[in-house]
């Protein structure tokens, strides 16, 4: 299993954290601040996925992909509650 959004990334684990449940170790996490961002690192990683043929598929992914999101939002102080 590898990151595809770190180059040369190889042999990631899945580790079952006891308070997060299962979770992967040393993924590329990203702060995505508009579309752009999003979309360029949702294509850089579609590029680096491994692409081969098989016996029913001449163009087969091989592999899944997984996109975590987690969405913050921060309070500041002009912040109303409704």
């Amino acid at each position: 299993m590898r990151d595809l959004l770190k180059e040369n990334s190889t042999n990631l684990t899945i580790v079952d954290d006891p308070v997060k449940g299962f979770i992967i170790n040393d993924l590329e996490e990203q702060t995505i601040s508009d579309l752009k961002v999003a979309q360029e690192s949702l294509r850089v990683g579609y590029e680096r996925r491994s692409m081969n043929a098989t016996k029913t598929n001449d163009s087969s992914s091989r592999s899944h992909a997984i996109v975590q999101i987690n969405i913050k939002r921060l309070m500041t102080s002009q912040d109303k509650v409704l």
